[in-house]
């Protein structure tokens, strides 16, 4: 996309999405007060991966409305595995204690990122929040077998999708009873839907489709769907796709046609977006560091907790970003700062 395409409605969305599953993991291990309508949204959290997962079909789309690249696999490769392995670097002490056979199993499945085929291996080091890189993975190997036929007949699949990933769960408690997490919630195939779903909206859009009348309406009621119904009793935070994949599909068609300019208000959360990566990433190592040594952090109140924790990430993700997933950017701006200085 060139600078007149970019969309920075959904660059926004992505750091929403990452900040919401991020206060999700503080909610689990340091509990706030709050009222209780809060308490089940911050709760429900979980829910920020399928943000990630819609809007990530969407993007891909869109960048191969002329055709998928030739260097389309490296590409992928490149904007994920930087800083997929520097999360990985950061955890390896936390493989201490080990046994040589699970260790060896462990990098192997993370080194291949397969580690998601695996639902029991979702506890395992650093799987239990690298297993989203795992599933991205399998969308991007899955891509460009099934954007043609998406491309096609996008409305079919649409629905089809919005169908499927609304049913899995409840179809799946009827035959099995309740499935045990994250059997569901971290499998590739499961979350297929999700995927193309986002998939075949961006090929709506890059046809024409925009957001219908009464916009800044079903704005307003995306989100209290999301805040107030997504939340009920959503078992294994899949149970209400009805409701929060059709909330989460407005919200990116909503915020892709959104003419933001970059201001001093929107300039940070732009940032923000462009960092989100690296902040979903950055918080692996801090929060297995913070399970590891537990009593060190006795007595600490947890909204001290929580702004900790916040400062800390944001700090890890703007370096990782910078000097690991943006590199080659800084690298260039390092050297026109050096003629500059040479001059």
């Amino acid at each position: 996309m060139n600078e007149k395409e970019q969309l920075h409605g959904l660059t926004i969305f992505r750091f929403v999405a990452a900040f919401y599953v991020f206060i999700f993991h503080c909610s689990l291990r340091y509990k706030l007060e709050m009222p209780q309508w809060l308490a089940s949204f911050v709760h429900n959290g979980a829910i920020g991966m399928s943000f990630f997962f819609v809007l990530s079909g969407f993007v891909l789309a869109l960048a191969s409305k002329k055709g998928i690249r030739s260097d389309y696999f490296k590409a992928r490769i490149a904007r994920i595995y930087p800083a997929y392995m520097f999360m990985g670097l950061l955890t390896l002490p936390f493989l201490n204690g080990m046994s040589l056979d699970k260790i060896l199993s462990l990098l192997v499945l993370f080194f291949t990122s397969t580690q998601s085929i695996i639902p029991k291996a979702f506890s395992e080091w650093n799987f239990v929040g690298s297993w989203s890189v795992s599933v991205e993975m399998f969308f991007y190997f899955m891509f460009p077998m099934i954007f043609p036929y998406i491309k096609k007949n996008p409305v079919t699949w649409l629905v089809s999708s919005y169908v499927f990933a609304s049913l899995i769960m409840p179809i799946t408690m009827v035959i099995a009873g309740n499935p045990t997490f994250p059997t569901i919630y971290s499998s590739p195939i499961h979350r297929f839907p999700e995927f193309t779903m986002g998939v075949a909206l961006g090929c709506m859009y890059v046809n024409g489709f925009r957001a219908p009348l009464l916009r800044v309406m079903l704005l307003a009621l995306s989100i209290l769907c999301l805040v107030f119904i997504s939340p009920e009793k959503n078992l294994g935070w899949a149970n209400n796709n009805y409701v929060t994949l059709l909330s989460v599909g407005y919200l990116v068609i909503y915020l892709a046609t959104a003419k933001i300019k970059e201001n001093l208000f929107s300039i940070p959360f732009i940032y923000f977006g462009k960092i989100s990566y690296s902040f979903y990433l950055m918080q692996i190592p801090m929060i297995m560091f913070l399970v590891r040594n537990k009593p060190l952090f006795y007595g600490v109140p947890s909204w001290v907790m929580w702004i900790g924790m916040l400062i800390v990430n944001l700090a890890l993700s703007i370096f990782c970003y910078h000097f690991i997933e943006d590199r080659k950017h800084m690298y260039s701006k390092l050297q026109i700062l050096k003629s500059r200085l040479i001059r």
